[in-house]
Protein backbone atom coordinates (compact mmCIF):
# COMPACT_ATOMS: atom_id res chain seq x y z
CA UNK A 1 0.00 0.00 0.00
CA UNK A 2 1.27 3.48 -0.87
CA UNK A 3 2.61 5.49 2.05
CA UNK A 4 2.67 9.23 2.61
CA UNK A 5 5.80 10.79 4.03
CA UNK A 6 6.05 13.98 1.98
CA UNK A 7 3.82 16.78 0.76
CA UNK A 8 2.36 14.86 -2.19
CA UNK A 9 -1.33 15.58 -2.75
CA UNK A 10 -3.71 13.11 -1.15
CA UNK A 11 -7.34 13.99 -0.41
CA UNK A 12 -7.90 14.62 3.27
CA UNK A 13 -10.45 16.34 5.51
CA UNK A 14 -12.48 19.26 4.18
CA UNK A 15 -11.43 18.46 0.59
CA UNK A 16 -7.86 19.64 1.16
CA UNK A 17 -4.66 17.77 0.25
CA UNK A 18 -2.71 16.13 3.06
CA UNK A 19 0.57 17.97 3.49
CA UNK A 20 3.51 17.95 5.85
CA UNK A 21 1.84 20.91 7.54
CA UNK A 22 -1.23 18.79 8.29
CA UNK A 23 0.85 15.89 9.61
CA UNK A 24 2.84 18.15 11.90
CA UNK A 25 -0.41 19.20 13.59
CA UNK A 26 -1.56 15.63 14.29
CA UNK A 27 1.71 13.87 15.06
CA UNK A 28 0.39 12.28 18.25
CA UNK A 29 -2.81 10.99 16.65
CA UNK A 30 -0.97 9.68 13.58
CA UNK A 31 1.55 7.76 15.71
CA UNK A 32 0.85 4.31 17.13
CA UNK A 33 1.98 5.38 20.57
CA UNK A 34 5.45 6.87 20.81
CA UNK A 35 6.43 5.39 17.43
CA UNK A 36 5.99 7.58 14.35
CA UNK A 37 5.65 6.16 10.87
CA UNK A 38 4.26 7.29 7.48
CA UNK A 39 0.46 7.33 7.04
CA UNK A 40 -0.93 4.99 4.39
CA UNK A 41 -3.17 6.36 1.65
CA UNK A 42 -6.03 4.31 3.10
CA UNK A 43 -5.61 5.98 6.49
CA UNK A 44 -5.30 9.37 4.81
CA UNK A 45 -8.68 8.76 3.21
CA UNK A 46 -10.06 7.46 6.51
CA UNK A 47 -9.20 10.79 8.13
CA UNK A 48 -11.67 12.51 5.81
CA UNK A 49 -14.47 10.93 7.83
CA UNK A 50 -13.77 13.49 10.57
CA UNK A 51 -13.81 17.27 10.50
CA UNK A 52 -10.32 18.73 10.74
CA UNK A 53 -11.13 20.52 14.01
CA UNK A 54 -12.34 17.20 15.43
CA UNK A 55 -9.03 15.53 14.57
CA UNK A 56 -7.14 18.37 16.21
CA UNK A 57 -9.19 17.79 19.36
CA UNK A 58 -8.44 14.07 19.25
CA UNK A 59 -4.75 14.87 18.80
CA UNK A 60 -4.81 16.99 21.98
CA UNK A 61 -6.30 14.04 23.87
CA UNK A 62 -3.60 11.67 22.63
CA UNK A 63 -0.83 14.15 23.49
CA UNK A 64 -2.18 14.36 27.03
CA UNK A 65 -2.29 10.57 27.30
CA UNK A 66 1.25 10.09 25.92
CA UNK A 67 2.50 12.77 28.33
CA UNK A 68 0.88 10.82 31.17
CA UNK A 69 2.57 7.59 30.04
CA UNK A 70 5.96 9.33 29.84
CA UNK A 71 5.55 10.67 33.38
CA UNK A 72 4.65 7.14 34.46
CA UNK A 73 7.99 5.89 33.13
CA UNK A 74 6.67 4.24 29.97
CA UNK A 75 8.60 5.95 27.17
CA UNK A 76 7.92 3.25 24.57
CA UNK A 77 4.14 2.97 24.71
CA UNK A 78 2.37 1.26 21.84
CA UNK A 79 -1.32 0.70 21.15
CA UNK A 80 -3.58 -0.78 22.29
CA UNK A 81 -3.97 0.77 25.73
CA UNK A 82 -4.82 -1.49 28.66
CA UNK A 83 -7.78 -1.12 31.01
CA UNK A 84 -5.39 0.01 33.72
CA UNK A 85 -3.94 2.67 31.40
CA UNK A 86 -7.36 4.25 30.88
CA UNK A 87 -8.37 4.13 34.54
CA UNK A 88 -5.01 5.47 35.72
CA UNK A 89 -5.23 8.26 33.14
CA UNK A 90 -8.66 9.31 34.44
CA UNK A 91 -7.32 9.31 38.00
CA UNK A 92 -4.17 11.23 37.03
CA UNK A 93 -5.95 13.86 34.92
CA UNK A 94 -9.03 14.27 37.12
CA UNK A 95 -9.14 16.30 40.29
CA UNK A 96 -9.09 14.21 43.47
CA UNK A 97 -7.98 14.32 47.10
CA UNK A 98 -5.13 11.82 46.73
CA UNK A 99 -3.03 12.88 43.77
CA UNK A 100 -2.05 16.47 43.12
CA UNK A 101 -0.31 17.74 40.00
CA UNK A 102 -0.49 20.76 37.74
CA UNK A 103 -2.04 18.83 34.85
CA UNK A 104 -5.57 18.46 36.19
CA UNK A 105 -8.53 19.06 33.89
CA UNK A 106 -12.27 19.01 34.45
CA UNK A 107 -14.33 15.81 34.35
CA UNK A 108 -16.19 16.89 31.16
CA UNK A 109 -12.82 17.46 29.48
CA UNK A 110 -11.66 13.97 30.48
CA UNK A 111 -14.84 12.54 28.96
CA UNK A 112 -14.04 14.30 25.68
CA UNK A 113 -10.46 13.05 25.84
CA UNK A 114 -11.69 9.48 26.22
CA UNK A 115 -13.64 9.92 22.98
CA UNK A 116 -10.36 11.01 21.40
CA UNK A 117 -8.57 7.92 22.71
CA UNK A 118 -11.31 5.69 21.30
CA UNK A 119 -10.99 7.38 17.90
CA UNK A 120 -7.20 6.94 18.12
CA UNK A 121 -7.65 3.18 18.53
CA UNK A 122 -10.15 3.08 15.66
CA UNK A 123 -7.78 4.95 13.35
CA UNK A 124 -4.98 2.47 14.04
CA UNK A 125 -7.33 -0.53 13.85
CA UNK A 126 -6.76 -1.45 17.49
CA UNK A 127 -9.32 -2.59 20.07
CA UNK A 128 -10.18 -0.05 22.72
CA UNK A 129 -10.14 -1.78 26.13
CA UNK A 130 -13.55 -2.88 27.35
CA UNK A 131 -14.01 -1.09 30.63
CA UNK A 132 -17.23 -1.15 32.60
CA UNK A 133 -18.89 2.19 31.91
CA UNK A 134 -20.07 2.30 35.51
CA UNK A 135 -16.49 2.33 36.80
CA UNK A 136 -15.37 5.12 34.49
CA UNK A 137 -18.59 6.95 35.24
CA UNK A 138 -17.87 6.77 38.97
CA UNK A 139 -14.31 8.02 38.47
CA UNK A 140 -15.57 11.01 36.52
CA UNK A 141 -18.39 11.61 38.99
CA UNK A 142 -15.92 11.64 41.88
CA UNK A 143 -13.75 14.18 40.04
CA UNK A 144 -16.84 16.25 39.23
CA UNK A 145 -17.52 16.60 42.95
CA UNK A 146 -14.07 18.13 43.41
CA UNK A 147 -14.59 20.34 40.35
CA UNK A 148 -17.77 21.69 41.92
CA UNK A 149 -15.84 23.05 44.90
CA UNK A 150 -13.75 25.32 42.67
CA UNK A 151 -14.89 28.80 41.63
CA UNK A 152 -16.57 28.75 38.24
CA UNK A 153 -14.77 30.32 35.34
CA UNK A 154 -16.83 33.32 34.20
CA UNK A 155 -18.35 33.05 30.75
CA UNK A 156 -17.16 35.39 28.08
CA UNK A 157 -19.44 38.43 27.83
CA UNK A 158 -21.42 39.03 24.62
CA UNK A 159 -20.08 41.14 21.78
CA UNK A 160 -22.21 44.28 21.89
CA UNK A 161 -23.07 46.83 19.26
CA UNK A 162 -20.76 49.36 20.91
CA UNK A 163 -17.85 46.96 20.35
CA UNK A 164 -18.66 46.76 16.64
CA UNK A 165 -18.78 50.55 16.44
CA UNK A 166 -15.41 50.83 18.18
CA UNK A 167 -13.90 48.26 15.81
CA UNK A 168 -15.35 49.97 12.74
CA UNK A 169 -14.08 53.39 13.84
CA UNK A 170 -10.63 51.91 14.41
CA UNK A 171 -10.46 50.10 11.06
CA UNK A 172 -12.25 52.48 8.68
CA UNK A 173 -9.40 55.03 8.38
CA UNK A 174 -6.97 52.24 7.49
CA UNK A 175 -6.08 50.65 4.18
CA UNK A 176 -7.69 47.88 2.15
CA UNK A 177 -6.79 45.20 4.69
CA UNK A 178 -8.41 47.07 7.56
CA UNK A 179 -11.55 47.78 5.54
CA UNK A 180 -11.79 44.11 4.56
CA UNK A 181 -11.59 43.07 8.22
CA UNK A 182 -14.20 45.69 9.10
CA UNK A 183 -16.64 44.35 6.51
CA UNK A 184 -15.95 40.81 7.72
CA UNK A 185 -16.77 41.81 11.30
CA UNK A 186 -19.96 43.64 10.30
CA UNK A 187 -21.38 40.74 8.28
CA UNK A 188 -20.33 38.17 10.90
CA UNK A 189 -21.94 40.21 13.69
CA UNK A 190 -25.36 40.58 12.05
CA UNK A 191 -25.26 37.09 10.52
CA UNK A 192 -24.26 35.49 13.87
CA UNK A 193 -21.57 33.62 11.96
CA UNK A 194 -18.15 32.30 12.85
CA UNK A 195 -15.36 34.32 11.23
CA UNK A 196 -13.84 31.03 10.12
CA UNK A 197 -16.91 30.33 7.98
CA UNK A 198 -16.28 33.47 5.92
CA UNK A 199 -12.49 33.21 5.58
CA UNK A 200 -10.12 30.87 3.78
CA UNK A 201 -7.69 28.93 5.97
CA UNK A 202 -5.18 27.82 3.34
CA UNK A 203 -2.53 30.48 2.63
CA UNK A 204 -1.03 28.76 -0.42
CA UNK A 205 -2.10 27.06 -3.63
CA UNK A 206 -5.21 27.38 -5.73
CA UNK A 207 -8.44 28.60 -4.19
CA UNK A 208 -10.63 25.67 -3.14
CA UNK A 209 -14.23 26.65 -3.85
CA UNK A 210 -15.52 23.97 -1.46
CA UNK A 211 -13.79 25.59 1.48
CA UNK A 212 -14.34 29.28 0.94
CA UNK A 213 -17.20 31.73 0.60
CA UNK A 214 -16.86 33.16 -2.90
CA UNK A 215 -18.31 36.30 -4.41
CA UNK A 216 -20.63 34.04 -6.43
CA UNK A 217 -22.05 32.69 -3.16
CA UNK A 218 -23.71 36.03 -2.38
CA UNK A 219 -27.21 36.84 -3.64
CA UNK A 220 -28.72 40.29 -3.21
CA UNK A 221 -32.52 40.47 -3.33
CA UNK A 222 -35.18 43.04 -2.52
CA UNK A 223 -37.03 42.67 0.76
CA UNK A 224 -39.92 44.32 2.58
CA UNK A 225 -37.50 46.54 4.50
CA UNK A 226 -35.04 47.26 1.70
CA UNK A 227 -32.51 44.62 0.67
CA UNK A 228 -31.21 41.36 2.03
CA UNK A 229 -28.17 39.28 1.21
CA UNK A 230 -28.16 35.48 1.18
CA UNK A 231 -24.73 33.94 1.71
CA UNK A 232 -24.12 30.26 0.95
CA UNK A 233 -21.61 28.68 3.33
CA UNK A 234 -20.15 25.24 2.57
CA UNK A 235 -18.58 22.97 5.15
CA UNK A 236 -19.93 25.03 8.03
CA UNK A 237 -19.14 23.48 11.39
CA UNK A 238 -22.84 23.03 12.20
CA UNK A 239 -23.79 21.79 8.71
CA UNK A 240 -24.45 18.21 7.70
CA UNK A 241 -21.94 16.66 5.24
CA UNK A 242 -22.58 17.86 1.71
CA UNK A 243 -25.33 20.29 2.74
CA UNK A 244 -24.40 23.97 2.59
CA UNK A 245 -25.99 26.46 4.96
CA UNK A 246 -27.41 29.88 4.17
CA UNK A 247 -26.85 32.99 6.24
CA UNK A 248 -29.25 35.90 5.68
CA UNK A 249 -28.50 39.51 6.61
CA UNK A 250 -30.82 42.49 6.10
CA UNK A 251 -30.01 46.04 5.12
CA UNK A 252 -29.78 48.78 7.75
CA UNK A 253 -29.98 52.53 7.38
CA UNK A 254 -26.61 53.24 8.95
CA UNK A 255 -22.85 52.72 8.63
CA UNK A 256 -23.06 49.18 10.05
CA UNK A 257 -25.23 47.85 7.23
CA UNK A 258 -24.09 44.28 6.40
CA UNK A 259 -25.53 44.48 2.88
CA UNK A 260 -23.39 47.55 2.13
CA UNK A 261 -20.38 45.73 3.56
CA UNK A 262 -20.98 42.85 1.15
CA UNK A 263 -21.47 45.25 -1.75
CA UNK A 264 -18.08 46.80 -1.00
CA UNK A 265 -16.47 43.36 -1.20
CA UNK A 266 -18.27 42.54 -4.46
CA UNK A 267 -17.29 45.90 -5.95
CA UNK A 268 -13.64 45.34 -5.09
CA UNK A 269 -13.76 41.88 -6.70
CA UNK A 270 -14.83 43.57 -9.95
CA UNK A 271 -16.73 40.53 -11.21
CA UNK A 272 -14.04 37.98 -10.31
CA UNK A 273 -15.20 34.72 -8.71
CA UNK A 274 -12.80 34.79 -5.80
CA UNK A 275 -12.69 34.52 -2.02
CA UNK A 276 -15.08 37.08 -0.54
CA UNK A 277 -12.85 38.31 2.27
CA UNK A 278 -9.39 37.75 0.84
CA UNK A 279 -9.65 40.58 -1.66
CA UNK A 280 -6.44 42.55 -1.94
CA UNK A 281 -5.11 41.01 1.27
CA UNK A 282 -1.54 39.61 1.44
CA UNK A 283 -1.19 35.95 2.42
CA UNK A 284 0.49 36.75 5.73
CA UNK A 285 -2.42 39.00 6.71
CA UNK A 286 -4.98 36.33 5.82
CA UNK A 287 -3.21 33.93 8.19
CA UNK A 288 -3.65 36.43 11.02
CA UNK A 289 -7.42 36.09 10.69
CA UNK A 290 -7.12 32.57 12.07
CA UNK A 291 -6.74 34.04 15.54
CA UNK A 292 -10.30 35.30 15.27
CA UNK A 293 -11.81 31.85 14.77
CA UNK A 294 -13.77 30.39 17.69
CA UNK A 295 -14.61 26.71 18.14
CA UNK A 296 -18.28 27.41 17.56
CA UNK A 297 -20.27 30.61 17.52
CA UNK A 298 -22.95 28.92 19.61
CA UNK A 299 -20.55 28.85 22.53
CA UNK A 300 -20.54 32.64 22.50
CA UNK A 301 -24.26 33.36 22.36
CA UNK A 302 -25.13 35.35 25.46
CA UNK A 303 -28.31 37.05 26.57
CA UNK A 304 -28.19 40.84 26.62
CA UNK A 305 -29.16 42.47 29.88
CA UNK A 306 -32.07 44.90 29.85
CA UNK A 307 -29.55 47.74 30.07
CA UNK A 308 -27.53 46.36 27.13
CA UNK A 309 -30.69 46.08 25.01
CA UNK A 310 -31.69 49.66 25.78
CA UNK A 311 -28.20 50.95 24.99
CA UNK A 312 -28.14 49.07 21.69
CA UNK A 313 -31.52 50.50 20.65
CA UNK A 314 -30.31 54.02 21.42
CA UNK A 315 -27.11 53.45 19.45
CA UNK A 316 -29.03 52.21 16.39
CA UNK A 317 -31.38 55.21 16.56
CA UNK A 318 -28.41 57.60 16.77
CA UNK A 319 -26.63 55.87 13.87
CA UNK A 320 -29.76 56.06 11.72
CA UNK A 321 -30.08 59.79 12.44
CA UNK A 322 -26.44 60.42 11.55
CA UNK A 323 -26.83 58.43 8.32
CA UNK A 324 -29.88 60.51 7.31
CA UNK A 325 -27.99 63.74 7.99
CA UNK A 326 -25.15 62.65 5.70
Amino acid sequence: MEMIDSSEDIVIVDNQPLTVGHLNKIKAFAANGTTHYPISTLNAHLLSGWKWNTILGYNAAVKKFIFFKNLSGNHNFKLPALKKDIKDFCFWAGRNLYLNNSYKISAPSIKKYLCGLKAWHTFHNEEYPEIADKRIELLLKASSRIDATLPKKPKKPPILLKHLIWLSNALFPGGDIDKTIMDLAIVSFWGMARLGEFTYDNPFGELNSENSVLTSDVRLVRSAIGEKAIITVRNAKTAQPGKPQEIVVHSLKNMLCPVLALKRRLEEANGTDTSLYALGTPIEEICLLGRWISNSYRLYIREYTAEDKEDSKKIIAELNELWEED
